[in-house]
């Protein structure tokens, strides 16, 4: 039996503080670290797109298909499908590098989160968050 708290989720919440959409990663640290990991491959280009709902350390507590894609360009966030709340994350090579970087800090174990610039065409902002919501928190309901 896999216990929730040792999976990232990731939920879409759509009036974070009353202003925009909140695409969050929460996990504890080893989840946020695999996330990561998957950063780097991307920034590698050992990977050029992956699902990031279908991965099996992500469980996805709301409706919401987000796919990670190398490119040429950073063309940011992209909501390709309005009714089954689908987006694309388009990014260069050297964006998924740093954004890895950015999270690497989680390794000492303090609790925290990271914003992730996402260029979006819409106001939709990209967290990532470690230690700091808990399975039971509101948000996820």
């Amino acid at each position: 039996m896999i216990l929730l708290s040792s999976l990232l989720r990731l939920g879409c919440l759509n009036k974070w503080e009353n202003q925009y959409r909140m695409i969050i990663f929460s996990g504890e640290n080893d989840s946020v670290y695999k996330l990561q990991l998957i950063f780097e491959e991307l920034s590698k280009g050992t990977i050029q797109n992956v699902c990031m709902n279908k991965l099996d350390f992500i469980i996805q507590v709301h409706c919401l298909e987000l796919t990670a894609i190398v490119s040429q360009n950073d063309s940011g966030l992209k909501r390709i499908d309005k009714k089954n709340n689908e987006y694309q994350w388009i990014l260069t090579r050297e964006t998924w590098k740093h954004y890895a970087e950015l999270l690497s800090v989680f390794r000492e174990g303090e609790p925290g989160h990271q914003y992730l610039d996402c260029n979006s065409d819409e106001v939709v902002k990209i967290m990532v968050s470690s230690g700091e919501y808990s399975d039971d928190w509101i948000g996820w309901s």
